[in-house]
C-alpha cells in the first residue's frame, strides 16, 4: 500500500493540490528551509524589516524559538545593526529585507560592511519568479544593484537548492578577508518545497585555499627585521579579523622585537592603548609620533592594512626610505596603492606564526642599538604632544568630554560606536582600547548614521555591558528613528551626542580650504533632544558647562535604559594635531639665521633654525620639522635692498612646487625653499631678477631678511618670526 499525502505548492502563481508519497512528503517550504539554514549555522540574532515578498520567511520565525528578531525602524539600520553584532562578537550577522526598497535600502550598509570587512548575510524577499523582469509591484534588479557591493549574491530560482546557497552564503561571508553576501529569495520558492541539505553536507572546495608561505621571502623579512634601524609596526583591522590568536601573536611580536607600534582607525585594540610601545593611530587624523615613525621609517611590517589614502596621503612622498612588509589575506589589496617590497598572502594569524618562530630559531634578534636611537627620536616626537589642546572654563571643548568619557567608563565592561565626522575621530584619540572587538566604527565608507544601530546591534549581543555611542548630532540624527527599536526591546545603549550644532568635518574644511564660505553646513532647525528622549519615554540629559560634565556623564553611567546624552560643545574647534603647532610656542628672539656662501653654484644661502634643534651631518632640522609637525603652510614673507637704498615692504613668498611633508600631507606653496633643500632660501648671483619683481643682481651689499608666521596656516595667523637683517659679503 503506497502512502499518500495532500500536499499544496505554488505553481505559476496559483495554490495546487498534490498526492505525494512519503518520500516527497521530506519536503519543506522554502521558508522552512531558511529558517532551518540559520539554526543549523548557529545564528541566534536577526535584523530586519517584513514586507510582502519576505512574509513566508517571516511566518516561519513567528513559528520557532530559537532565533531573535530584532524589529529595526529601517532596513539600512538593519544592516548597521548587523555590522554591530558582528564586530563585537565575531559572528556572522543576518538581516532580513524584502523586495524592492527594502533591498535598495540595504545597500549603504552593504557597501560599508564590504569597505571594512564586516561578515554579514543578508537575506532578500524577491517577486515570484516568474514576474521577474515585469516591473511587478515593489521590483527591483536585487542581485545586479548589490554585485558590486558584495563579496557575491545569489538569485535563487529552485528551492532544492536553497539550503546549499544559504550554506555556502555564510562560508563566504566569513572566509578570506570577511564581507558582506546577499541571497535573493523568490515569494514562491519560499512557498515551494524541497529537501533541506544540512551545513556540514555542503561542498566548500570552490573557497579558495590559502597559499602556502615563500619561505625565501619570510627568510629575507627576517633578515631586514633583525637589522632595522628604524623600525615600525603598521597593523590594521585584518589582524582583529584573524582573531585572537592572532592578536595575541601580534602582542608577542611588539613585546620581543620593541619596536614601535601604531594602528588604523580600524585596528584601533589589536595592541593596548596602555602598551609602552603604542604610539597611537596614524594617518589624517593621527598623532604627530605614529606619522614621523611612519615616514622616516627604515621598515615598515604592514599587518592586515590597506594603505589607503586617509594613512599614505600623497603616495609618491609615502614613507620614501622604508622596506615594506605587507600581510594580508586578500591578495587584491597588496601592491594596490603603495608597492612593497615583501608581499606575504595569507592569513595574518598563520603568517605570524611562521615570522615568529622562524625569527626566533634564528636567535630573535634585532639592532638594539639603533633601535634605542630610533625611540629617542619616537620619544622627541611623543613631546610635541600633539593632541593637546587649550581647555576652557567657559565651554565643553569637545576633546575635554571625550577625555572625561574615557576616565569615567574606562573601568567598564565597555564596547564603543561612532557616527562619522569630528566626533568619530575625537573618540579614536582620545578613548583608550586594550582589546580587540570594543570599538565599532565606519572607516571606508565614511557612513554617517552608522554608529547608533551599530549601538543596537552591540547591545542585542552583549546586553549586559556599558555600550556607548559617540555621536555628533547631525550624524545622529540620519538614523534617530532608531530610538523606537532601543526602547522597544528594552536596549540601555547611551546616545552620548557632541552637539556643536554644525556638520563640523565639512565646516572644518570649508573653513581651511573654501575660503570661510560655510555652505548648508548649519544645523539651524535641530531638535530638543532631551524632550525627545522623553517623547520615546526614555532619559534625556542636557550638559552645557565643563564643571557638571563629571556627574552629567556618571547620571548617564548609571540610569539602566537607553539615554540621550546631548553635550553642547565648542562649535569652533577644528579636529587636527593641536593648534599650537612647533613654532606657534616659540618666541622670535629664539629665531637665528646665519647666511652661507655656496661657491659650487655661486649662490648664498640663507638658513634658520630655532633653540634646542640638533643639527643632523651639518645641516640644521629645525625648520622642517616645524613646519611638518603644522600640517599646513607658515606664512613666509621678505624683504630686500639694493646697496644703501633702504629695506622694501614686506613681500609674500610665492614658492611654487615642493612641499613640506612630515606626515605625507600636500603642503601650500607659501613654503620658502630651493628646488632641492627645504632648510632655507637660495639667492643665486645669475638671476637678474630680484623677488618680487624688482631687478638687479644680488651683488655683495645687497641686503635681505625673511620672517615666518609663528603660526600655521592651519591657526590663526600669529606674530612674525624675524631673521636678522642679512648682508651678502
Amino acid at each position: 500500500m503506497k502512502y499518500c499525502l495532500n500536499v499544496y505548492s505554488i505553481k505559476n502563481g496559483f495554490l495546487s493540490k498534490e498526492k505525494l508519497n512519503m518520500k516527497q512528503a521530506n519536503k519543506i517550504t522554502g521558508a522552512e528551509i531558511v529558517i532551518k539554514a540559520l539554526i543549523d549555522q548557529g545564528v541566534d540574532t536577526v535584523f530586519g524589516y517584513p514586507g510582502g515578498a519576505i512574509l513566508p520567511i517571516y511566518d516561519e520565525l513567528f513559528q520557532q524559538k530559537k532565533i531573535k528578531h530584532i524589529l529595526v525602524r529601517h532596513e539600512q539600520a538593519a544592516t548597521h545593526a548587523a555590522e554591530g553584532y558582528a564586530r563585537s562578537t565575531g559572528k556572522i550577522g543576518v538581516v532580513f529585507v524584502t523586495s524592492g526598497p527594502g533591498a535598495t535600502n540595504s545597500v549603504t550598509g552593504l557597501t560599508d560592511a564590504l569597505m571594512d570587512s564586516v561578515p554579514i548575510v543578508v537575506i532578500s524577499g524577491q517577486v515570484p519568479t516568474f514576474m521577474i523582469g515585469n516591473d511587478a509591484f515593489q521590483e527591483a534588479d536585487t542581485v545586479g544593484i548589490t554585485r558590486p557591493c558584495t563579496k557575491h549574491n545569489w538569485l535563487v530560482k529552485d528551492t532544492e537548492k536553497l539550503a546549499e546557497i544559504i550554506h555556502k552564503a555564510f562560508e563566504v561571508a566569513g572566509s578570506g578577508r570577511p564581507g558582506p553576501v546577499l541571497v535573493d529569495v523568490p515569494k514562491d520558492v519560499q512557498f515551494a518545497s524541497g529537501h533541506y541539505t544540512k551545513k556540514n553536507e555542503i561542498d566548500t572546495s570552490f573557497i579558495k585555499q590559502e597559499p602556502s608561505i615563500d619561505l625565501n621571502m619570510l627568510d629575507e623579512v627576517i633578515d631586514r627585521l633583525e637589522l632595522a634601524e628604524r623600525p615600525i609596526i603598521y597593523s590594521g583591522g585584518g589582524v582583529i579579523n584573524s582573531g585572537s590568536s592572532a592578536i595575541h601573536l601580534l602582542r608577542n611580536l611588539v613585546a620581543g622585537t620593541n619596536f614601535p607600534i601604531t594602528s588604523t582607525l580600524l585596528g584601533l585594540g589589536s595592541y593596548p592603548a596602555s602598551g609602552k610601545n603604542w604610539l597611537g593611530m596614524l594617518g589624517m587624523h593621527g598623532t604627530y609620533e605614529a606619522n614621523m615613525a611612519m615616514h622616516g621609517c627604515d621598515f615598515m611590517l604592514c599587518i592586515g592594512a590597506r594603505f589607503d589614502d586617509r594613512i599614505t596621503g600623497r603616495i609618491d612622498a609615502f614613507s620614501p626610505d622604508s622596506y615594506k612588509v605587507h600581510i594580508d589575506i586578500d591578495p587584491s589589496s597588496v601592491n594596490k596603492n603603495i608597492t612593497v617590497e615583501a608581499p606575504l598572502i595569507g592569513d595574518v594569524g598563520n603568517i605570524f606564526n611562521s615570522l615568529i618562530n622562524r625569527w626566533k630559531e634564528r636567535g630573535a634578534k634585532v639592532n638594539k642599538k639603533k633601535l634605542s636611537a630610533w625611540w629617542k627620536s619616537v620619544n622627541d616626537w611623543k613631546e610635541i604632544k600633539s593632541l593637546s589642546y587649550e581647555n576652557s572654563s567657559n565651554v565643553i571643548k569637545p576633546q575635554y568630554a571625550v577625555q572625561r568619557l574615557e576616565e569615567l567608563t574606562k573601568s567598564y565592561d565597555r564596547f564603543v560606536s561612532t557616527e562619522v565626522g569630528q566626533h568619530q575621530m575625537w573618540a579614536a584619540q582620545f578613548l583608550g582600547f586594550e582589546e580587540p572587538n570594543r570599538w565599532m566604527t565606519s572607516g571606508g565608507l565614511g557612513t554617517m548614521g552608522y554608529g547608533f544601530p551599530a549601538s543596537i546591534g552591540i547591545q542585542v549581543a552583549h546586553p549586559k555591558s556599558l555600550v556607548i555611542n559617540v555621536a555628533g548630532e547631525a550624524s545622529w540624527l540620519m538614523n534617530m528613528q532608531e530610538l523606537g527599536t532601543a526602547v522597544q526591546y528594552r536596549l540601555p545603549v547611551k546616545q552620548f551626542i557632541l552637539n556643536n550644532e554644525r556638520l563640523g568635518m565639512v565646516r572644518q574644511w570649508q573653513e581651511l580650504l573654501h575660503g570661510e564660505r560655510y555652505s548648508h553646513s548649519w544645523s539651524d532647525a535641530l531638535p530638543d533632544f532631551v524632550k525627545l528622549a522623553e517623547a520615546y519615554g526614555i532619559k534625556g540629559i542636557r550638559c552645557e558647562s565643563p564643571d557638571k560634565l563629571d556627574d552629567s556623564i556618571q547620571e548617564m553611567i548609571e540610569y539602566p535604559g537607553p539615554v540621550i546624552f546631548d553635550c553642547h560643545v565648542d562649535p569652533s574647534e577644528n579636529c587636527f594635531d593641536n593648534d599650537d603647532c612647533v613654532y606657534c610656542s616659540t618666541d622670535p628672539d629664539v629665531v637665528n639665521a646665519t647666511i652661507t656662501t655656496i661657491t659650487a653654484n655661486n649662490s648664498h644661502y640663507i638658513s634658520w633654525d630655532d633653540v634646542g634643534t640638533t643639527a643632523t651631518n651639518g645641516v640644521n632640522t629645525g625648520i622642517i620639522t616645524a613646519l611638518g609637525a603644522a600640517r599646513g603652510a607658515y606664512d613666509v614673507q621678505f624683504r630686500w635692498a639694493v646697496g644703501n637704498n633702504p629695506l622694501s615692504a614686506w613681500e609674500d613668498y610665492e614658492y611654487v612646487g615642493g612641499s613640506i611633508d612630515g606626515q605625507s600631507c600636500v603642503v601650500s606653496t607659501r613654503i620658502p625653499a630651493g628646488t632641492d633643500n627645504l632648510y632655507g632660501v637660495f639667492l643665486n648671483y645669475s638671476v637678474p631678477t630680484l623677488p618680487g619683481g624688482g631687478t638687479g643682481a644680488y651683488n655683495t651689499g645687497a641686503k635681505w631678511q625673511l620672517r615666518v608666521s609663528n603660526k600655521c596656516s592651519d591657526c590663526d595667523n600669529g606674530d612674525f618670526l624675524e631673521t636678522p637683517v642679512l648682508t651678502i659679503t
